[in-house]
Order: C-alpha cells, then sequence, then structure tokens
C-alpha cells in the first residue's frame, strides 16, 4: 500500500494541474485493488502449497511469541492455530536441557539466522519433531520485530532413521558373534568391513584390516609370512590367487606356518563385490588324519594278532582276512579269498575233516554252523585235527557283516589250573586299568549271571555319581539310573547279552541323584563256562556327553543344509524347473541338478560351456539364442523365450528360458542368472487341445445338424399319423354307435378294442409331439415368476383336483428363468401325476415349496401317494416307460420324460426320492432370475 501511494504521489507530480486528475486517481486505485487480488491469490496458493507438504509458515513478535500461522498446524500438533497464537517459541520446545536445544534457543534470543534446525516439541499428539528455518525482522531502524520462517513435521523422519540405525547394530552385533571371519570388499577390491574374529586369520597383516585397504596389499603382507605353499615365484602365487578372488566363486583350503587349516570361500555380491568367509578347519584336518592314521593302525593290527581275523559282509561273502586264518583253516587255505560265502567254506571243510560222513551228515553240521553264524555270539571252543584248541568269537557289524575272531586256546586249556597263581598280577593289571579308566573317563563293570555279584571299577562310580563305599546297584537297581526313554532300549540289549547273543554298542543316557542327565556309551560282551552257558557279562562304561552333544550340534547342521539342498533340487525337479549361473568374463557357468536331467546330460562329464551348450541346442534355434547373446552384449535383458535341443539319446525337447543380466556402471554384463523349463509336453498339449477343439466344434456342428434333422423328422411323423389314424378311429367310432347292438358279444368286444386302440395309439402320438417341441416351442427363457406358473398348472387341473378331493399347498415360490408354457406343462405333469398315482382312501396332499442352492432354485413337489420302489428311480424318466397296469392308472408314460426334458433344456437337473406306500418328492433346479444386478433371494 505505501509503494502505491508513492506512485501516485509522483503521477500527481507529473499531471500537476491536468485536469485529468481525478481519472488518472481511479486508475491507480484501480491498479491497487488489482495487485491486492493477485496478492490475495498468491496468499490462498501458499495456503494450498503448505496444506500439501505438511509445511507451515509462522512469524513471531518481538518477544519471540508466535503472531501467525499459515498451514496445517492442526493436522500435525493435534491443536488449532489459534491456540498457539500468543506463545513462545520456548514454550513449545521439548527438552529444553538438551545441549543442541540449548544452542537452538541462544540463537532466537540473540536475533540471529538459522536454517533447518530440528528440535523437538511438546504438542497433543506427544512429543513430535519438526525441521525449521527462521529470519529475523528488522525495521528501517534496525529495530527488532521477530522472526518470520517455515517449519514442517519429520517425525516420521526421525522414527525411520531411529529405526534404521538400531537394525544396523543389531546387524553389526549378528556378524560379530559369528565365529568364522566375514569379509566384504566392493567392485574395486578394497576393503568395506570386516568382523573381529577376522584378526584371528591374519595375524601378521592385521593393521591392514581396514576399510579402504586392498585386498592384493593385504593378501600380499599377509602370504607373504604366513601362507604355506605360495611356492618360488611369490608373484605368479599373487596373480593366480587375486584371479581366483575376482571369479567370484572360489572354495579354497590353506596350510599356515603355525600349522592352522583354512578353508575360504568368496562369492560375488550383487553390486559386484565380493563377501568372503573364512573358517577354521584344523580340527577336521586333525580328525581326518587321526582317522587315516586309525584305519592303517587297525590294518597292522589285524595282521600282527595272533588271532584268525575273517570279516564278512551282509550276504556272508569274505571281505577282509588275515594271514592266521590260514593256520586256524588249513584244510580250505585256499577258498580263504574274498568272495568265499561262509555255507561254502563250512561245507568244503567239514566234508575234508570228515570223508566218512554222509552227505545227510554233512548238511546238518553246515546248517549247526550257519546257525550260529547268523545268531553271533560267542561260539563254543572247537578242536582242531592237530590236536589245539581254538574259541571264536563273532560279532555283527552296523552294516550287517560279521566279524569272525578265532584265538588259539591251547595253552589256556592247559593252564586253567595256574589261574590262582596270577592273581596278584591280576591285582596289578586292575590298578593300571583303573587308572588307564579314570585317564579315559570310561568305566568297567562284571555280573556273574548265575549269583548276581556286581562289581564295578572306581571310575564307574564316579561316572554314575555313587558313593565308591556304598555295594553298586543289581540288575534292577541299575535300570532306574537309566533314563526312561532310554530304559526299554537297554534292558533289551542286556537282556540279549544274558542269553549268550550278541550286543551292539549301546548309547544312552543316565539320571545322576541331582537330576542331571548324561550320555553314556556302553560295550559289553558275555564269557560262557565250560558248559558253553553265559557265566559273566562284562562291560565297560565312558561318559560322552560332551562328545555327543558335539556331534548332535553338527549333525543337525548338516542336516539343515543337505533338507535345504534336497528340498531346492526336488522342488525343481517337480516343476521341471532347472537354474544356472554363467559369469559373462570367464563363462564358468554353475548347473542345478534339475538342469542336467532337463538336457539328459550327465553332471559328471559334461562342463556346461557355451559352446558345450550351443552344442545341444536344435540347428534351427541357434539364431534365437545367438539373438539373445547379441541383445546383452548391448546392455539389454532379454525377454523370455523359447527354444528346442536335442538330447545325446536324439529326442528333441522345447526349452521355456527366462533370464536376467548384471551389468557393470559401463553397461557392460557381468554375469546372468536363469531358469529352463522343459515345456515340450505343454505345448504338446496346447497342440492337441487345439485339435481337440476343432473336433469338438466340428461334431457340434453335427449334432445340432442331427437333432435338428431329428426333431424334424419326429414333428412331421407324428403330425402325418394323425391323418390316417384319424380316420381309423372315427370308422371305428361309426361301427360301434351303428352296429353295437346289432352283432354278437365277441364283435362289440373287438370294436371297443379298436376304439379304445385308436384313442391310445393318438395319445400316444400326440404325447411324442409334445416331447419333440421341448426346446423348440414356447420362446427364449426369461425372468419370470414361478408361482404364476404353478397357478397356471393349477387352473388347468381344476377339475382333477376337485374330482380327488386333493389339497395342494404351496409355499412362497421366487423368480426364475425358464419358457413359461414349458415350465406350466412340467408342473402340471408333476402334479397332475400326484394325483393320479394316490393311495386308495387317502385323500392326495401335496406341496410345492422352494430353497436357495447357489445359483439355483431347488423347488421340491412332495406328495403322499403311491410312491415308487427304489430300482425304478431312474427308469421311470425314460420315454414310454409305465410301472402301474393301463386300465388302473391312464396315461402313455411320457410325462416325466417332458418332464426331464424341460429341466435339462433349462440348464437344471431332476431326481427323485421316494418310499413306496408313503409318498414321492420330486426335486429339480432352475436358474435364479437376475434383479438389479442380484440374483433374487
Amino acid at each position: 500500500m505505501p509503494a502505491a501511494q508513492k506512485q501516485i504521489s509522483r503521477a500527481d507530480d507529473s499531471v500537476a494541474g491536468s485536469n485529468d486528475l481525478a481519472a488518472r486517481l481511479a486508475t491507480a486505485e484501480a491498479c491497487i485493488a488489482a495487485t491486492e487480488a493477485r496478492l490475495a491469490d498468491a496468499e490462498e496458493v501458499l495456503r494450498d502449497a503448505l496444506q500439501s507438504s505438511l509445511s507451515w509458515l509462522w512469524e513471531s513478535n518481538e518477544h519471540l511469541c508466535f503472531t501467525r500461522l499459515v498451514g496445517p498446524v492442526e493436522q500435525i500438533l493435534g491443536m488449532p492455530a489459534e491456540s498457539v497464537i500468543g506463545k513462545s517459541i520456548e514454550e513449545f520446545t521439548h527438552a529444553s536441557g538438551d545441549p543442541q536445544i540449548q544452542t537452538f534457543l541462544a540463537t532466537i534470543r540473540a536475533h540471529k539466522p538459522y536454517r533447518d534446525v530440528i528440535t523437538s516439541i511438546t504438542a497433543r499428539k506427544g512429543v513430535r519433531w519438526v525441521k525449521s528455518s527462521g529470519k529475523p525482522l528488522f525495521d528501517a531502524e534496525g529495530k527488532f520485530l521477530g522472526y518470520r520462517g517455515i517449519a514442517s513435521d519429520v517425525t516420521a523422519q526421525i522414527d525411520t532413521e531411529r529405526r534404521a540405525a538400531e537394525a544396523h547394530r543389531r546387524f553389526m552385533e549378528a556378524i560379530e558373534t559369528v565365529p568364522a571371519s566375514l569379509m566384504l570388499c566392493d567392485r574395486d577390491d578394497r576393503i568395506v568391513f570386516c568382523n573381529s574374529a577376522t584378526q584371528r586369520y591374519f595375524p601378521t597383516a592385521s593393521h591392514l584390516l581396514v576399510p579402504g585397504t586392498k585386498y592384493e596389499d593385504l593378501l600380499r603382507e599377509h602370504a607373504a609370512t604366513y601362507v604355506e605353499g605360495t611356492g618360488d615365484n611369490f608373484e605368479s602365487w599373487i596373480a593366480e590367487r587375486m584371479k581366483t578372488h575376482r571369479s567370484g566363486n572360489s572354495n579354497l583350503i590353506r596350510t599356515y606356518k603355525d600349522g592352522r587349516w583354512t578353508q575360504i570361500i568368496e562369492r560375488r555380491t550383487s553390486e559386484g563385490g565380493i563377501i568372503g568367509v573364512r573358517i577354521d578347519i584344523t580340527e577336521l584336518k586333525k580328525h581326518e588324519k587321526e582317522h587315516e592314521a586309525a584305519q592303517a593302525r587297525l590294518k597292522d593290527a589285524i595282521e600282527t594278532m595272533p588271532a584268525s581275523f575273517i570279516l564278512y559282509d551282509h550276504e556272508e561273502k569274505i571281505l577282509i582276512r588275515n594271514n592266521q586264518a590260514e593256520k586256524f583253516f588249513p584244510e580250505v587255505a585256499e577258498l580263504l579269498v574274498p568272495g568265499t560265502k561262509i555255507e561254502d567254506l563250512s561245507r568244503t571243510r567239514y566234508r575234508r575233516l570228515h570223508p566218512h560222513a554222509s552227505e545227510a551228515e554233512i548238511e546238518r553240521a553246515v546248517q549247526k554252523r550257519l546257525r550260529q553264524f547268523r545268531n553271533p555270539g560267542v561260539v563254543p571252543p572247537d578242536q582242531l585235527p592237530d590236536g589245539r584248541w581254538t574259541q571264536a568269537i563273532e560279532r555283527r557289524t552296523a552294516d550287517g557283516g560279521t566279524v569272525c575272531v578265532r584265538i588259539d586256546i591251547t595253552e589256556l586249556k592247559q593252564r586253567e589250573h595256574e589261574l590262582e597263581a596270577m592273581s596278584e598280577t591280576l591285582r596289578k593289571s586292575q590298578e593300571h586299568l583303573a587308572q588307564a579308566q579314570h585317564t579315559s573317563s570310561t568305566g568297567s563293570m562284571e555280573r556273574n549271571l548265575q549269583t548276581g555279584e556286581v562289581r564295578w571299577s572306581e571310575e564307574c562310580y564316579r561316572i554314575f555319581g555313587r558313593d565308591p563305599n556304598q555295594a553298586p546297584p543289581n540288575r534292577d537297581e541299575f535300570l532306574l539310573l537309566v533314563h526312561p526313554e532310554d530304559r526299554a532300549k537297554y534292558e533289551a540289549s542286556m537282556v540279549a547279552s544274558e542269553r549268550g547273543l550278541p550286543s551292539e554298542p549301546l548309547k544312552f543316557r543316565i539320571v545322576l541323584d541331582d537330576g542331571a542327565v548324561r550320555w553314556c556309551h556302553c560295550e559289553t560282551s558275555v564269557v560262557l563256562d565250560a558248559d558253553g552257558k553265559p557265566w559273566k557279562r562284562i562291560g565297560t562304561y565312558r561318559d560322552i556327553t560332551i562328545e555327543h552333544e558335539a556331534q548332535e550340534a553338527l549333525r543337525a547342521m548338516t542336516d539343515k543344509l543337505r533338507r535345504s539342498q534336497e528340498y531346492l533340487s526336488q522342488a525343481q525337479r517337480l516343476a521341471r524347473m532347472g537354474s544356472d549361473f554363467r559369469d559373462l568374463h570367464s563363462d564358468v557357468a554353475e548347473w542345478s541338478d534339475a538342469s542336467y536331467e532337463i538336457f539328459g546330460v550327465d553332471k559328471a562329464t559334461f562342463v556346461p560351456t557355451t559352446e558345450n551348450f550351443l552344442k545341444l541346442v536344435h540347428p534351427e534355434d541357434h539364431a534365437v539364442v545367438l539373438r539373445t547373446r547379441g541383445e546383452i552384449a548391448q546392455g539389454k535383458n532379454p525377454e523370455p523365450f523359447e527354444y528346442r535341443i536335442t538330447r545325446p539319446d536324439g529326442t528333441i525337447r522345447n526349452i521355456a528360458r527366462e533370464c536376467a543380466v548384471e551389468f557393470d556402471d559401463n553397461g557392460k554384463p557381468l554375469y546372468m542368472i536363469g531358469t529352463v523349463r522343459d515345456v515340450t509336453e505343454k505345448r504338446a498339449q496346447e497342440r492337441e487341445l487345439r485339435r481337440k477343439s476343432q473336433e469338438i466344434e466340428e461334431r457340434n456342428e453335427e449334432l445340432q445338424r442331427s437333432n435338428a434333422e431329428l426333431e424334424q423328422f419326429a414333428y412331421v411323423a407324428s403330425h402325418d399319423l394323425q391323418e390316417p389314424l384319424r380316420m381309423v378311429a372315427s370308422y371305428c367310432q361309426l361301427l360301434q354307435r351303428r352296429y353295437k347292438d346289432k352283432l354278437d358279444t365277441d364283435a362289440n368286444e373287438f370294436i371297443d378294442f379298436a376304439v379304445e386302440g385308436a384313442s391310445r395309439m393318438q395319445r400316444l402320438i400326440n404325447d411324442l409331439l409334445a416331447y419333440s417341441r421341448v426346446g423348440r416351442k414356447g420362446g427364449d427363457p426369461v425372468p419370470l415368476a414361478f408361482g404364476e406358473v404353478v397357478k397356471a398348472a393349477l387352473d388347468n387341473l381344476k377339475g382333477a383336483i376337485t374330482e380327488s378331493g386333493a389339497k395342494v399347498t404351496v409355499g412362497t415360490l421366487p423368480s426364475v428363468v425358464g419358457v413359461r408354457m414349458q415350465l406350466t406343462q412340467l408342473m402340471q405333469n408333476l402334479i397332475g401325476n400326484a394325483i393320479k398315482f394316490r393311495r386308495d382312501g387317502v385323500t392326495p396332499a401335496i406341496s410345492v415349496t422352494a430353497s436357495r442352492d447357489g445359483a439355483m432354485w431347488h423347488i421340491v413337489v412332495e406328495d403322499n401317494g403311491v410312491g415308487i420302489e427304489p430300482q425304478y428311480l431312474e427308469r421311470v424318466f425314460l420315454i414310454f416307460q409305465r410301472l402301474h397296469e393301463r386300465n388302473k392308472y391312464p396315461g402313455t408314460g411320457i410325462g416325466l420324460a417332458i418332464a426331464k426334458k424341460v429341466i435339462e433344456y433349462h440348464g437344471g437337473r431332476i431326481w427323485i426320492e421316494s418310499k413306496p406306500g408313503q409318498g414321492s418328492r420330486f426335486n429339480f433346479t432352475l436358474p435364479a432370475a437376475i434383479q438389479n444386478g442380484v440374483s433374487n433371494a
């Protein structure tokens, strides 16, 4: 306004003395009004913009109290703008003790401008976070007038940032808990991050484990002082290692100078970087070496043992035997070779030892030996032809084989009487054994099976948490120490061994007095007395709790990984879909098992290079595949496509291919992942479906022509038969009227038969004509009230209803879609049948009801008539089928056939429920009419 006045003043000076001063003043006032209108429009636009952006403008006075608020203040703060006017800025500030808030307050008290300051304020909706900017206002003399600024609610942004920070913190904590080394490098092979466990894997280069370090620099310093087997040409080793690293598909095993072993797994990330995982497998390698050493020691032990050792497989054939076996079985030494069956070995040996024995005796001896062998245990002592005594012990292996150890007990037989003299030696041996048991956490036990006496070693007491001063538990007491879930298993093993049967090593749980559960490993055997009867049960117990827990954890992890791989392979196999990955630089590819199956190649021999893959592609489809490769080279992701392949067995299959390509920043393709599906059967089914659809259309047209011809034939035949039949009936009736009393009785009867036959033939032809007209006459189906249909049928049957005294009850009936004339005929036939087939002496009672059944109405006509036998419930719908004598129930037997045809023409179905002598329920369905877009209910 002041500016406009100045313009007017200048205009007055320039036109002073002019006669048109009043006109110019009016023009200036009009300009001012237009300017004010535009200013109002601008303010309205600004207000709308603020409403859309959830921001507001504010002004304060020199006391920092709000004087004006423009924008969605109430929507954001939960209070109207009027309630904020007059309140100070500090009054809305939350957590005023916060140093950041104090700095903000100091700024506005100093009348300085500020920008994008985030503070918390108190509102009715609770604490909100606001980002604001403000500019101090001064008059011409520099006096502070207040602030003008803009503010917006950023509470959602602050909450999101906090949740993101918390999620990142939890993620980093999870990474730190992983015992393996995790290292992420970017596409330039520079370290992005690594967890603290990585320090253990780079002890000589840990100072380089910081973001930005090039992986090659870290590798060079680490390998030079720590890695074994880098060779004489260190730079060549570095170059080869970096090539493997950049492939993003490595799985390496490394040894280090301190004796440790590490497995290194590296994979390419979606951003083009490399994620590397290092796992310490030193213990695994140690166990492998121990296993190999144990195998060698076992082989040496078998050969050095003075006993005969023979291992049979589950088919009772020799697998392994030592040289001592020939000394125990010299008569069949040539048969002690892998593959010989125990039965053949026993038969030949017995025959050679007993040359005069009969075949029956030999066979009995062989079968006795086989029974012993198939129920392994301690075999009774056997005396060889040279006078030596042997004792065999046989045990079943885990894979169903049998171990047979035979020792020479000649000396034992000769020196049994010297056992007492060896008691002191035995005592010392027991002391040594006790010490060894304590060292190995293995206890021993012995139970006399004849007296029940039990002996435990000291280590046994420690394992089971028992007082050594107490007697060891007897058989039943010991079972109470076994975990309830393992008690039956342990008892079964114990009973078997007590009977002299072999018992496998057993793992079971025990429960100590304090409730702790421990795992034990038990091995037992039974010593026989001189009569071959079980005498003592001896065994060992070893606490394997720690070992068991470790094995279970490892097994669970292994099973989970195996199941995951199996589920993926099975899912691909069921879907007939395979997957693949291809490095577009090295052409190294990985195919799933399902992919190999789809292409019909052997995973063990087929290398899925591009060259080998193209050999499988059908020659006529090479262009399709190569065109796709060209699109990839141009930086495009190809659309799904199909091509044919020729399997090695000559079969041709259709393959549907979908893939996605990862490109670098320059648009150069890096790698490709995709899926393949065998759609041969699907394409064949589609072709067959098209062929069958065409056949159905052709047959449908032929059927329609045939139906039209049949209907025309039925109509013409029935119509043309009417005229000669009418003449026959007329003359028969004329004979009946003219000569009824002039001929004898037989002639009158013959004339009656002729008249009745002609009338019946006319009714049959009329009914046949009515049957042929269903679907052709009456117009197209339209919505109509079914109650009106029933009323029309009842009007047509009024005479029959009155004559029979029938009571017809009609419930609430709906609107249906149908042909009025045909539905009237339907209801007339059904109600007429109910009246006709009534029971003698019973007044007909008929009801018509309806209920909703989805998009159809279920309508029931129920009567109390004679009913229908179950075997005739379907027959009554056949044309000209009758169940009763004509003289009792007149009619042609076509009424229900017409009813069935009417219902089927309307897209419904009809069926009967009946009890002979009680009545029938005729059920049928009709489509519901649609009214105002909704089917009537």
